[in-house]
């Protein structure tokens, strides 16, 4: 049921209601404007001898006679309105129609009240998985948050070796710098030394060619003089022989 219907409804309801009710109270102003006129004509009544016996003498009490009588004019005609609004209104509703329309309200009443009971029903499942939901984000949390120290220490434990590697880095960095200077003084030593061995293993082989040069002439030599040596022997051998036959004869 909408809101609308509901209030329109409701409005029709007690619309008769209070026409009944200004009706009551039409009846209440026009009966105590009734009562008013009666005293006011008995007032009257009881002081149009006095007015006529010292309408000379007594000009104020005429006055106010007058204005009694102007008092007695708006009653009426206040009386003759009530009247015709009271013609303008209805009596309202029928007993009939105004159960109706109580029934009607009470049959809307008890769908509004279903609703409500479905309405607060919903509102508790909606309780309940609220709960269970801050229940999951509060353990979720409490999760993360554990996972998120475990990272923390775990960050700082790498940071902490990452401060370790890069210092032996730059030891590392230093060594090599260090290793490549002396690789590169080794090298200039090892050419300075190839340079000096070479000129030395030229010498050597220098001398060594003059030494075979040598050797072979002695060698030379030696053959020479182990001829002249042979020559000698046998030369000596056969005068000697020649010498010895010669005294034998």
């Amino acid at each position: 049921v909408k809101r609308e219907e509901l209030l329109q409804y409701a409005q029709a309801a007690i619309k008769g209601l209070k026409i009944n009710v200004g009706l009551a109270r039409i009846d209440a102003e026009a009966c105590s404007l009734k009562e008013k006129l009666g005293e006011m004509k008995a007032l009257q009544n009881s002081s149009t001898q006095v007015h006529e016996d010292f309408f000379q003498k007594q000009t104020t009490a005429m006055i106010e006679a007058l204005k009694e009588a102007l008092g007695l004019v708006r009653l009426y005609s206040r009386l003759e309105a009530l009247l015709l609004k009271k013609k303008t209104l209805s009596n309202g509703d029928t007993p009939q129609l105004h159960a109706e329309k109580v029934d009607k309200l009470k049959v809307l009443s008890e769908s509004l009240s279903n609703s409500t009971s479905k309405a607060e029903k919903r509102i508790l499942e909606q309780r309940v998985q609220k709960e269970e939901a801050v229940s999951f984000r509060i353990a979720k949390a409490n999760e993360v948050s554990q996972q998120e120290k475990e990272l923390e220490a775990a960050i700082q434990e790498l940071e902490k070796q990452k401060d370790e590697l890069e210092a032996e880095l730059k030891k590392v960095n230093a060594s090599l710098i260090a290793a490549r200077v002396r690789l590169r003084n080794a090298r200039e030593e090892r050419e300075h030394f190839d340079d000096a061995s070479n000129q030395i293993l030229l010498q050597l082989t220098s001398k060594e060619e003059e030494i075979s040069r040598s050797i072979a002439s002695c060698r030379v030599e030696a053959d020479v003089v182990n001829a002249w040596i042979h020559f000698l022997e046998d030369t000596w051998f056969l005068q000697t022989t020649f010498h010895e036959q010669k005294e034998k004869q």
